[in-house]
């Protein structure tokens, strides 16, 4: 059997991290393209796959998305895969695409997140074709949550018997045994980090400084609570972004304060977790937040939006709380909550990680993504995917 793994860029191979491996002890034959980077050798040499490298542009370009598919094109007519599997938007439509020129037998199109959800006018138009295009050619559709299988649906985006949702939701679900595990990390030693120590309440933020991560509601709710939490702090790991970058007097006002840091990106996100008290994530979209995930697996429970993805990865009231996305009053009021009850946020943690060892165990999702592997190549079966949204096969 011989899988193909596309992604946009090199950076969204930690999507399959150990994913990859697992697939070929079971005798698949894993390749994975995406844009050449250093990010591309290595995860091949580290999870021993072939690579293959073929320029593909994150924003719309004519031409070059066309070379982009021709090149796709001609390597799946010279490898005959057997299963594509496509993640990023840019990458999917374009493999898909591809994939369905060349005959290849089973095409999967996996969506992380629905963009056009925040968008409007032309832009909503050309984001939602370029969903609508790879499922109608994909032989089979799987959502990384139930909120987004649901969505697609509703929005006519893909009809719901080709779609599925791996158990609760996830690409690679979230290791709380060997990674993220609390009692493998010395909390007071990731306090130091911060130039912290026990004392304090850390409040964090991990992900893009995008506008739709709501930035501008986690500034407002946070210049609230640092006047009512002398003793409460803000750490903020990540990269701004550019396609949709978060309003620059917000960035600036958060990096003039002596009580927020910015950590920038961070590959290694265990060590951020590891500190905090609470994880907010104002934002107003997902497919399903990992972040969220995997701070649970590290006792550490959400304030998240309630939209699309964040529905999923928090339970309101168990695991964390939930408050209406753009509103900053609300989130600083979750915030408050937690922050004045300690006893209600170790409890929430205690859930949360519970859920995650639970509901999102690696060796779960690889085992279903290899089963409806085994499916597509293994007749009678009429087609790769056909399980109703949310039941494995």
């Amino acid at each position: 059997m011989k899988l193909f793994h596309l992604v946009t860029t090199g950076d969204s191979l930690n999507l399959l991290e150990g994913q990859a491996a697992f697939m070929r002890s079971h005798g698949v034959e894993v390749h994975v393209i995406s844009s050449p980077g250093p990010e591309l050798s290595g995860f091949g040499q580290f999870q021993q796959v072939a690579t293959h490298e073929i320029k593909m542009m994150r924003r719309i370009s004519p031409f070059r998305d066309v070379v982009s598919m021709v090149n796709l094109l001609k390597l799946f007519l010279r490898e005959r895969p057997d299963i594509i599997h496509t993640h990023t938007p840019k990458a999917s439509l374009l493999g898909i695409t591809a994939g369905w020129l060349a005959r290849v037998p089973c095409r999967i199109f996996h969506i992380h997140g629905l963009p056009h959800g925040t968008a409007t006018g032309l832009s909503r138009m050309l984001l939602k074709c370029a969903t609508q295009v790879p499922c109608f050619l994909a032989t089979g559709v799987v959502c990384v949550s139930h909120s987004v299988a649901a969505m697609a649906t509703a929005d006519g985006i893909c009809e719901a018997q080709k779609l599925t949702v791996f158990g609760q939701g996830s690409i690679n679900g979230v290791d709380g045994i060997g990674g993220f595990c609390p009692a493998k990390h010395d909390r007071p030693q990731r306090r130091q980090l911060l130039g912290l120590g026990e004392g304090y309440l850390v409040i964090g933020f991990v992900g893009r400084l995008a506008r739709d991560k709501g930035i501008s509601e986690l500034l407002s709710a946070w210049l609230t609570i640092r006047e009512e939490f002398p003793n409460a702090y803000l750490a903020i790991a990540g990269s701004a972004d550019e396609r949709d970058p978060a309003p620059s007097e917000a960035i600036a006002r958060l990096r003039a304060d002596d009580r927020v840091r910015l950590l920038g990106w961070r590959k290694n996100t265990i060590d951020v977790y590891a500190s905090l008290d609470i994880i907010v994530l104002p934002t107003y979209r997902e497919g399903l937040p990992t972040v969220i995930l995997e701070a649970a697996a590290m006792l550490v429970p959400a304030v998240a939006s309630r939209c699309v993805g964040c529905v999923d990865a928090v339970v309101d009231g168990v695991t964390g709380l939930l408050v209406p996305p753009g509103d900053p009053v609300a989130l600083a009021d979750a915030i408050r909550t937690y922050l004045g009850n300690p006893d209600l946020r170790h409890q929430h943690g205690v859930n949360a990680r519970a859920r995650v060892l639970t509901d999102f165990r690696p060796e779960d999702v690889w085992e279903a993504t290899l089963r409806t592997y085994q499916a597509a190549v293994s007749p009678p079966l009429p087609s790769p995917i056909s399980a109703r949204p949310g039941v494995n096969r």
